[in-house]
């Protein structure tokens, strides 16, 4: 895995290709929004009419908004699928139907983090350059701001990296070509971005929920804790043992045991408690910060509880 080193200069027109996205999700819509402040979006394709009527209000009303790729009479040089991972395959298949071998030498790319560009197949037996180009982010609003500084992991042949890098740092962000053991291992990649962004927002929204049975305004008590933990967490990333505290990285049997009983009313809440319980027990254990004989009492608890 290397950070790409030649090519485009960053937010340089020249280097930047004429884009066309298919797909107006959180991530097409952020895509969409910033190539069309480097006036290099062609149109963009949404199926939903609802979708549709929103987006009207999002991007310049410059830009086409279209239902099907029969009012597309050729390709733009970078062709954009933000789609869900389960449409690729067949959203590509449309396209490389319609197209035909106009696709020779179009640049084709999807957004998934956990697939290479096997999805893109039939558009490659048209001709066309196909690529995976996966931003190492969380998408839950309308704003472009989010694509500064992220990384974003490149899938792709030697012939396009200076393409797709170019148009990565022209979003502002830090294009990474994917290393061939990386690539034979984008489920585990995929699953790297899963873990920092939607089990750190499983957990706070747990806390949230235990915060409220107590009695305590989540808004007050939450912040300074969460915000300290994710500090100590970034600053340690290099280091030999994570930044654990609290009664599991003690091995206190007692005091989780007690919690799990305060929670015998909230079946939901409890049964959560329960599992980031044991997943935090086998990361204590695993850097041994408990020993095997806490580890088996806490996992004891655990299970006999949840059962």
């Amino acid at each position: 895995m290397a950070h790409y080193a030649g090519g485009g200069v960053f937010g340089s027109a020249d280097t930047v290709p004429t884009v066309g996205i298919i797909g107006g999700g959180k991530l097409g819509t952020t895509l969409a929004m910033a190539t069309a402040k480097m006036h290099k979006l062609e149109w963009m394709l949404v199926r939903s009419g609802a979708r549709l009527e929103q987006l009207t209000s999002i991007l310049p009303t410059e830009i086409p908004l279209l239902q099907e790729l029969d009012y597309i009479p050729h390709p733009p040089q970078l062709f954009i699928l933000a789609v869900p991972d389960s449409a690729i395959e067949a959203v590509a298949a449309d396209v490389a139907a319609h197209f035909g071998a106009s696709l020779a030498g179009c640049t084709i790319v999807h957004c998934s983090g956990a697939y290479s560009i096997e999805p893109l197949t039939e558009c490659m037996m048209n001709g066309a350059i196909c690529a995976a180009i996966h931003p190492f982010q969380t998408f839950t609003g309308e704003t472009d701001t989010v694509l500064r500084d992220i990384a974003w992991g490149i899938d792709c042949m030697s012939d396009s990296e200076d393409l797709l890098s170019a148009f990565v740092m022209a979003l502002g962000g830090n294009p990474i070509i994917l290393s061939d053991y990386t690539r034979q291992h984008k489920a585990q990649y995929h699953a790297a971005a899963v873990a920092a962004s939607n089990f750190l927002v499983a957990a706070i929204t747990h806390a949230k929920s235990l915060a409220n049975q107590a009695g305590i305004e989540p808004e007050l008590f939450l912040p300074p804790i969460i915000l300290t933990a994710v500090e100590n967490c970034l600053n340690t990333l290099d280091a030999d043992i994570p930044p654990l505290t609290g009664p599991i990285s003690r091995g206190d049997t007692h005091t989780v045991s007690h919690h799990i009983d305060a929670l015998a009313d909230t079946t939901d809440i409890q049964t959560s408690y329960k599992y980031f319980s044991n997943a935090t027990a086998t990361i204590a254990y695993s850097y041994a910060m408990i020993s095997q004989q806490q580890h088996d009492s806490l996992r004891a608890i655990l299970d006999t509880q949840q059962s």
